[in-house]
């Protein structure tokens, strides 16, 4: 290799470890100008413009990386990141699995794998994935952390604790175990607990959004509005192009009935990414409570669009004052049901019996004081 194009190689990496992107950018546009298909520098390049949200731009460098070097693993598994990011589960994986065949002891396209898993609500699949990465690898930490997440979405909360449990036993300064412990910890209502680790977090790195934006969720459950919002404020501040901290803004405006506000925090997050879950179907409800209108015939047939495709872009409840297509509201609920509820084994299968007189059973989780068991007491 040129040893121009190597010192500016080592120097870009070094810029990007200091997280100094724009330096980084800087010498490898450098590189590039020497050699315009050198592998490394387009997958770094690849990786900058990710990082800025370019996921398009991302996609052709990792691309024409790939082109000029196509048995590097490392490449595979990046364009499979940013594949996931466009929503290309599918794809993803393939690039995934391209990559572990290129190089079986590579532990990244193993997590990475499990993460797209997790996105298509394939919990069980996911969780080998990464007990794989961390048979591969026992200090490979983020696997631990994202086998953690998988065990909660399937309510086995005490395995998915000690999953972060193991990870802080190996590196206690392991930030993103603080938080999602934390959010465990606050999902089976264990409060205190919870704000313990999320304190913990923040006091090992202020500016990590990410801490800010679980903080502001936690705080978000507990009805501390102005908590939350003070939370998501500082999450923008160190990443103003955050858009589930946008999304998460507007929904304590819509909460506040501060509709115009609400408007434009969800069309912050809905220009960031318009593929964020359920933004889209927030969105329009905002507009719909505000009063405002505009452009809402394209919205409604992007969020049909996306419920043709399987994508979470609302709730089944918001859905019933936009659509009378029974069609519609079917498709969403499976999609809503899917992404929130994983299937869990735990009960034995019901015999079937049959009857002379048909057998109706009520279910709701509202047969409390309120109004549906009270209007219920008519129908018995």
């Amino acid at each position: 290799m040129n040893p121009q194009i190597a010192y500016l190689l080592n120097l870009a990496i070094q810029k990007m470890q200091s997280k100094k992107l724009e330096e980084a950018e800087l010498s490898l546009k450098q590189a590039l100008k020497l050699e315009p298909n050198n592998a490394d520098a387009l997958c770094f390049m690849s990786v900058i413009s990710a990082h800025k949200k370019d996921f398009q731009g991302a996609l052709q460098l990792i691309e024409k990386s790939i082109a000029a070097a196509p048995r590097n693993p490392i490449a595979h598994s990046n364009k499979g990141n940013i594949l996931k990011e466009l929503g290309k589960y599918s794809e993803a994986i393939a690039c995934y699995e391209k990559a572990i065949l290129l190089e079986r002891k590579f532990v990244e396209p193993y997590s990475n794998k499990g993460n797209v898993l997790q996105a298509l609500s394939r919990y069980q699949e996911a969780i080998d994935c990464y007990s794989i990465a961390i048979g591969l690898e026992p200090a490979f930490l983020e696997a631990y952390g994202n086998k953690g997440n998988a065990l909660y979405k399937l309510g086995r909360y005490e395995e998915a604790l000690d999953m972060f449990n193991q990870a802080l036993e190996k590196n206690p300064e392991y930030v993103e175990a603080w938080r999602q412990k934390g959010f465990v910890l606050q999902n089976i209502k264990r409060y205190e607990d919870a704000m313990r680790c999320f304190q913990q977090a923040l006091s090992m790195d202020p500016h990590r959004p990410e801490s800010w934006y679980f903080f502001g969720l936690f705080c978000f459950e507990v009805k501390k509005f102005s908590d939350a919002m003070a939370c998501f404020d500082k999450a923008i501040a160190e990443m103003p192009n955050y858009a589930e901290a946008w999304g998460l803004k507007g929904r304590i405006h819509f909460e506040l009935q501060e509709y115009e506000n609400s408007i434009f925090c969800y069309e912050k997050a809905f220009a960031i990414n318009p593929h964020l879950a359920l933004i889209a179907g927030s969105l329009i409800s905002s507009m719909m409570y505000g009063g405002l209108w505009s452009d809402l015939n394209s919205r409604m047939n992007f969020l049909f669009e996306g419920i043709k495709n399987q994508k979470k872009v609302v709730t089944p409840f918001s859905l019933l004052s936009l659509s009378d297509s029974q069609e519609v509201h079917l498709q969403a609920a499976k999609i809503y049901i899917a992404n929130n509820y994983a299937v869990k084994k735990v009960l034995p299968k019901i015999k079937k019996e049959l009857h002379s007189k048909i057998h109706i059973g009520y279910y709701s989780a509202d047969f409390q004081y309120h109004a549906v068991s009270l209007l219920m007491a008519e129908l018995y």
